[in-house]
């Protein structure tokens, strides 16, 4: 990223962590580094590094420095996709707050955008992408979306039942092994049983593990499923996406969800396989 940040952070909290220039550890680079025009480190010289972490785990987040033009671009581009990706994976990355998050991807839209284009709808915001050079959503997040896809399948056959996590969990590792065989889902990655762990967390948040009768899920699962975010629940405690219907039509919502996103990572790599076709390119 051209004349970015990258802040260190140390992992699953807020607190700055400091990385290195050197393999041993010991020249400083202080918790936040910057990147030239070509997107590589540099030291406050200006002099190209390269970085060490310590032995620690390490959050990180990459900051771009470029002023965005979008500010007044529409909310309808950000308010439905936007959010709903956001809120399946919100346990597997760090994103930042909802009203950053929507600017930084507003920004980054309008970087795309030549000068003078206007406010950004819908249907200029994929005019934008379709024109880009570089897709990576259907690469990067198919594995997460298709073995949340083996779970949710798993759930929305359990109807009203309650479930016990390591049936779940044993049912996603055969079925999504299946899937793989059938080509159901993209690769192997997707077979993953800490991936279906993640996933039954977020059905937990969601309360799709029919609530107090689940049976089989640990405390941090309890505590999902019993309160996830401040303020998310509906009135029933339930997940606000799914409110006032039966257990067996919020796992079968679950399961449609999951669908539609996996069905837009395929529109994706659509795209991708036309546009590399057209330019030759395998």
């Amino acid at each position: 990223m051209s004349e970015g940040t990258v802040e260190f952070y140390l992992a699953g909290t807020s607190t700055p962590l400091t990385v290195y220039s050197d393999y041993g550890l010991t020249s400083s680079l202080g918790t936040t580094v910057s990147l030239n025009s070509a997107g590589y480190p540099v030291s406050g010289g200006g002099s190209v590094v390269s970085v060490y972490t310590g032995t620690s785990a390490y959050k990180i987040i990459v900051k771009d420095s470029r002023p965005s033009n979008a500010e007044g671009g529409p909310k309808a581009v950000m308010d439905t996709m936007e959010d709903a990706v956001r809120d399946l994976l919100k346990f597997e990355f760090f994103f930042p707050g909802r009203d950053d998050f929507e600017r930084e991807l507003r920004g980054e839209l309008a970087l795309m955008a030549p000068v003078g284009a206007g406010p950004l709808t819908l249907d200029s915001a994929r005019a934008l992408l379709d024109g880009s050079d570089l897709y990576v959503a259907n690469l990067v997040l198919r594995p997460f979306v298709d073995a949340y896809l083996v779970v949710a399948d798993r759930l929305a056959a359990a109807g009203d039942s309650a479930v016990n996590e390591a049936d779940v969990l044993d049912e996603a590792l055969r079925v999504g092994q299946q899937w793989e065989l059938e080509r159901r889902i993209a690769s192997a990655e997707s077979v993953s049983l800490e991936l279906y762990k993640t996933a039954l967390r977020l059905a937990a948040h969601r309360d799709l593990l029919a609530g107090d009768d689940a049976v089989g899920m640990d405390d941090a699962s309890s505590t999902d499923r019993a309160a996830g975010k401040a303020g998310e629940p509906g009135p029933n405690g339930e997940h606000p996406a799914y409110q006032g219907v039966s257990l067996k039509a919020r796992r079968a919502a679950f399961l449609a969800e999951l669908q539609g996103v996996a069905t837009q990572l395929d529109e994706i790599a659509r795209i991708e396989a036309t546009r590399r076709s057209t330019r030759g390119v395998r």
